[in-house]
């Protein structure tokens, strides 16, 4: 990215990879392995942006629709 306005991104995304790429050369549920990393991220850019609302829950599984979303997030901002 040319734009200096946007190292922190740059920056972020990098983290990001590295930590993913650590964490999925080792043992265990490759999805589980990028959540940490991600949940990194979104913390990051909420930070950036002074939105604190934004956070990352847990899977939950919805009964009625009959699966459990993979990427959920949360901003209590309407």
């Amino acid at each position: 990215m040319a734009d200096a306005r946007l190292q922190w991104l740059q920056e972020a995304v990098s983290v990001y990879g590295t930590e993913c790429r650590r964490n999925l050369l080792g043992p265990g549920d490759r999805e589980a392995a990028i959540r940490s990393p991600l949940e990194q991220l979104f913390r990051t850019i909420a930070t950036h942006h002074a939105r604190p609302e934004i956070g990352w829950y847990p899977e939950t599984r919805i009964p009625h629709l009959g699966y459990a979303p993979t990427t959920p997030y949360a901003s209590t901002r309407t």
